[in-house]
């Protein structure tokens, strides 16, 4: 615990103690209880508070014995072989208020903390918190970052649909006066970047084509509501059409956003 207390005072003199929770699980695993026991009494020693969390890896217990399954073919072995990296019950599920408060009754304030939290997460904004900016894209000469977008874009779009029809250029229109609203350019073009990256390298290593274009075939795979954009299917972003699948554009660009959009990649 020497280290641990070491670590926690470093977290405190970085983020003031107010700003630090030590985080408790139970899973009804042995040695669960008494490190609990130990981490509220070193919060106590340090000056912070302690916060319930919820170890959750599937949805109801009965549930348990598939993520068993998936873990055996994440390590290539059988369910047998897996005894250490499988856990110990079905007890790593979403549990209810209820039942969260009943496996923490002896340290009420872990649960009460779990509001502060969620309080605390619901009012944070990045770019007003913290003062984030997006960072600045190098467009090419006589481009600005929105206008070099649009210029892939519209490039990408002739040679996936043969000409931009009237539904393509209203979709385009409508994500770049978004774009442009939100400032958002150049955060899609480092996206792209880090896609040509990817294909480059797959493209070295015998894994795709550099004849092929972009748009038709993406080093990653794209998830979340990203992919309702078309702008990032044709900058590589994504490999679902979101025309072809009639994606609504609101899933991931609104005109009031409340917070930083999140694109996930995804690389074989």
């Amino acid at each position: 615990m020497e280290e641990a207390e070491t670590v926690l005072r470093q977290y405190v003199e970085w983020f003031d103690a107010d700003n630090v929770f030590v985080e408790l699980q139970q899973n009804l695993v042995y040695g669960d209880t008494r490190r609990n026991r130990r981490l509220v009494e070193l919060a106590r020693q340090v000056g912070v508070s302690v916060v319930a969390t919820n170890n959750v890896h599937y949805h109801t217990p009965d549930r348990h014995r598939l993520q068993d399954a998936l873990v055996a073919i994440q390590h290539n072995k059988s369910l047998e072989e897996t005894h250490q990296e499988r856990r110990p019950n079905s007890h790593f599920y979403l549990k209810s208020h209820a039942q969260m408060t009943a496996l923490f009754r002896e340290i009420p304030e872990a649960i009460q903390n779990t509001l502060v939290v969620a309080e605390r997460c619901s009012s944070f904004d990045l770019t007003r918190d913290l003062n984030y900016k997006f960072p600045d894209y190098p467009a090419p000469d006589d481009h600005t970052p929105l206008s070099y977008l649009e210029k892939l874009c519209h490039e990408a779009a002739l040679r996936r649909y043969g000409r931009i029809n009237w539904r393509v250029r209203k979709r385009l229109n409508e994500e770049f006066r978004l774009i442009k609203k939100h400032d958002l350019a150049g955060f899609l073009l480092i996206y792209h970047d880090i896609i040509q990256m990817a294909r480059q390298i797959q493209i070295e290593l015998g894994r795709s084509d550099a004849e092929i274009p972009l748009e038709e075939r993406p080093p990653g795979r794209g998830r979340g509501s990203s992919v309702a954009m078309l702008s990032g299917y044709l900058i590589g972003l994504s490999h679902i059409d979101p025309m072809e699948f009639d994606l609504s554009l609101e899933r991931f660009l609104q005109e009031d956003m409340a917070s930083v959009p999140d694109i996930d990649l995804d690389f074989p």
